[in-house]
């Protein structure tokens, strides 16, 4: 049995890789340990319990510069963090044929949930620029961080909001 889709989804946005996803969530989910409405409470629990299951921020700024940028040194540090095998699951994942795809620009796993548009209380928004709440989302979930501020056409750190084009 695999996971629906949409659980797929909102595992990969959550940070989970992509082995345990494969593996760890689809017993479990098998097993009846969850089902999509109660997602989150089990995502919780295997955090506290289970935190190596996750992608550290510091990796997910890495891949980016790495298979979505294309940066060549970031790849090799990203290789020689995650060891060639997971490297290479990893930029699969982003959408390259392998960690050698060099000509590929990737796009961040997670499907729909990358493709946020502004809300109304984006601190990374022109009309709601708001440092301070920027480093409040940050500090309690840097992948929202991430999304938020992409959504925005801005990122993690900007000193002002993006510009909007006329």
């Amino acid at each position: 049995m695999s996971l629906p889709p949409s659980i797929v989804q909102k595992l990969q946005a959550d940070g989970m890789q992509a082995s345990a996803i494969n593996t760890d969530a689809a017993d479990a989910f098998e097993r009846g340990e969850f089902i999509e409405a109660t997602l989150g409470k089990w995502l919780t629990e295997q955090k506290a319990k289970r935190p190596h299951l996750w992608i550290m921020a510091g990796q997910i700024d890495l891949e980016q510069s790495a298979f979505g940028d294309g940066n060549m040194t970031a790849r090799s540090r990203l290789t020689k963090e995650l060891g060639e095998a997971t490297a290479t699951e990893r930029a699969k994942e982003w959408g390259l044929k392998g960690i050698a795809d060099f000509k590929t620009r990737g796009s961040r796993p997670g499907g729909e949930q990358q493709k946020e548009k502004p809300k109304g209380d984006n601190p990374w928004s022109a009309e709601n620029w708001n440092v301070t709440r920027q480093g409040s989302v940050a500090k309690a979930d840097f992948a929202l961080a991430q999304r938020l501020a992409k959504a925005a056409g801005s990122y993690i750190g900007a000193t002002k909001p993006a510009k909007v084009a006329a």
